[in-house]
């Protein structure tokens, strides 16, 4: 079984794959399509993701053209983790652009305008709400980075008396500021 899911992550486009997830045999594969898409709700990401881990089936996981925010955390979260042997994350077999950052809410109000954890108050109800996203994408960054060759051992590199910096560092650091993180494949 195929599915694409394209244009955006939400309960809507993500229902029907956990549903032929969930009742799908160990003699079934299910591909599942990220193409061309701008991520959308990390709640529905999650029950995605808890699905294909949970399912008998075989899933292969692909990419195509550009997937980003929670389309990437889900492609990410295969292909760099240890996961059960019957799921594959697959690279894209022609160019496609992968852009991950930290969860972020979007104000109802303006488009423009987005919510981080870290803008909250201590205090704040949302903090907590938002705290297993964050925790969970960041840990999933970091290990995207260490799968590309960063680690903090190689994080600065002495040439000529002056120190260089690994450039996935300077990546890694852009994430840790809200911004936007973009991977060529």
């Amino acid at each position: 079984m195929d599915f694409e899911i394209v244009t955006e992550i939400s309960a809507e486009s993500v229902g029907p794959i956990i549903a032929a997830l969930n009742d799908a045999d160990d003699a079934s594969t299910v591909r599942i399509i990220l193409k061309t898409n701008n991520g959308g709700d990390v709640g529905a990401a999650f029950a995605l993701i808890i699905a294909i881990q949970n399912s008998k089936a075989s899933v292969e996981i692909h990419m195509e053209r550009h997937i980003m925010s929670a389309a990437a955390f889900i492609w990410v979260y295969f292909a760099t983790r240890k996961r059960p042997g019957n799921v594959i994350a697959l690279r894209p077999n022609e160019p496609a652009v992968l852009m991950y950052h930290r969860p972020r809410q979007p104000c109802d109000s303006s488009p423009d305008h987005y919510l981080f954890r870290d803008d909250l108050a201590e205090d704040h109800p949302l903090r907590e709400q938002m705290a297993v996203g964050v925790q969970t994408f960041d840990a999933v960054f970091d290990e995207l980075l260490q799968a590309l060759g960063y680690s903090e051992e190689m994080e600065y590199l002495t040439h000529q008396g002056a120190q260089y910096r690994h450039n996935l560092s300077h990546m890694r650091a852009a994430y840790y500021q809200n911004r936007d993180c973009i991977l060529t494949f």
